[in-house]
């Protein structure tokens, strides 16, 4: 489980993550909330689309 998954409302409107798995259900691995200052600042290639 991830203290993300429990989260009802993440508090920042980007989700940044390191690794995406897919079993039955996908799962996003070492994810943080960050704001959109954050990724225009230190954020490389974005991409943005469906999980």
């Amino acid at each position: 489980n991830s203290v993300n998954g429990r989260e009802l409302r993440i508090p920042y409107p980007w989700l940044v993550f390191n690794e995406k798995v897919k079993v039955n259900t996908v799962f996003l691995r070492d994810s943080t909330a960050i704001s959109d200052s954050t990724l225009l600042l230190f954020g490389g290639h974005v991409s943005r689309g469906e999980v």
